[in-house]
């Protein structure tokens, strides 16, 4: 609330975040559940991108 309304965080990347959560609620509470290395993978430059930005937000 406090940085996505604001602008301060980008848009894009706090719907990531919550696919992220979402997906790690499921791995951690579904009883068969399998990730693969291909969709793995395919979210590894955004999940990058989100550390990146956290990290520039916190060293600003």
């Amino acid at each position: 609330m406090h940085f996505v309304r604001t602008g301060k965080f980008p848009i894009p990347l706090s719907k990531f975040y919550t696919d992220l959560f979402d997906n790690r609620q499921i791995g951690d509470y579904e009883d068969f559940i399998y990730f693969d290395e291909e969709t793995t993978s395919s979210l590894y430059p955004q999940a990058l991108e989100l550390v990146e930005t956290i990290e520039r937000m916190l060293f600003k």
